[in-house]
């Protein structure tokens, strides 16, 4: 997409997650931006029945979701391959009453546009 320098996410979701082990179900709203911060256009990823893969090196989640797109204005129909490390700030919160925030280093992010 010409003009299109990065994007932004937020995440909501239910499930039940620990240091080691758990899942959620929900959706991803990305915003497309341009480099001067205007929003673009929006992608809606429904995250029901993706695969998702979720490592947990030293408390933090390493995380690859392949998943189609639900709505929005660009990549859509289409699907979406995202891989993020959510990085564990407090490594000792697991050990106590655990993890409140992560914050994620995107490590990748693949498009497929659906032909209609």
């Amino acid at each position: 997409m010409p003009g299109l320098s990065y994007g932004t996410y937020e995440y909501n979701g239910n499930g039940t997650l620990s240091c080691l082990t758990g899942s959620a179900a929900g959706k991803s709203n990305w915003k497309w931006h341009k480099s001067d911060g205007t929003v673009i256009g929006t992608t809606v990823v429904g995250e029901e029945g993706a695969l998702a893969v979720v490592l947990r090196p030293n408390g933090n989640n390493v995380v690859v979701i392949t998943a189609k797109t639900a709505a929005g204005s660009i990549i859509h129909p289409g699907r979406m391959v995202h891989n993020e490390q959510l990085v564990a700030t407090d490594q000792t919160a697991c050990a106590q009453d655990g993890m409140k925030v992560q914050h994620g280093i995107n490590l990748g992010l693949n498009f497929t546009r659906d032909l209609i």
